[in-house]
């Protein structure tokens, strides 16, 4: 059965939108790629090597938080609300980069990498005695990150044309920013 001409570029307009979409879609992913891997490269910094180096060793012994919110305050004897606070905002860049880099995957899906993460960085702390294991500091990364995606989603609901554009240069922003005022917060 033959095609008309206008079937023809009809069907070849359409391959070529496509393939401009894919290119559109590799840029997108290959720029989330790079600021991602600046993103970790800081939280390295801030949370393993404590925006100092050498890493500052506590003295005596080894604490542990076990219970969250309730045992940070018993071993500091306050409650660190701003520390909380700043830890949560360091932890939402990283949920808006895995809905970016991942958006086919469940929340659920998404938030596993942010656990490994935070439960790596708080046994990097307790087996180089930099800082006490905290379960409200895996809490607050959690949280972080689950603010993080719903961010996400709620830019891609409300502008789907320019989502991409809005992501990468709010994410560039973004990033840099929240880091420096976790950085001065933390310090």
């Amino acid at each position: 059965m033959k095609q008309s001409y206008d079937e023809e570029e009809y069907i070849k307009k359409e391959k070529y939108a496509d393939d401009l979409q894919d290119e559109k879609t590799d840029k997108f992913r290959g720029i989330s790629r790079i600021l991602f891997v600046l993103y970790l490269l800081a939280l390295v910094w801030i949370e393993g090597f404590k925006m100092s180096f050498p890493v500052p060793v506590l003295e005596g012994d080894r604490l542990f938080n076990l219970i969250p919110f309730q045992g940070t305050a018993e071993l500091l004897g306050r409650v660190p609300l701003a520390e909380y606070i700043l830890k949560g905002l360091l932890y939402v860049p990283f949920g808006i980069y895995m809905s970016m880099l991942k958006p086919h995957l469940s929340i659920f899906v998404r938030i596993i990498p942010v656990i490994c993460v935070s439960v790596t960085f708080e046994i990097i702390e307790i087996i180089l005695n930099t800082g006490i294991l905290d379960t409200t500091d895996m809490c607050m990364s959690i949280a972080g990150a689950a603010g993080g995606i719903i961010i996400e989603y709620v830019i891609f609901r409300t502008f789907p044309r320019h989502y991409e554009k809005i992501l990468l240069i709010s994410m560039a922003v973004f990033s840099v920013v929240i880091m420096m005022i976790v950085a001065t917060g933390l310090a």
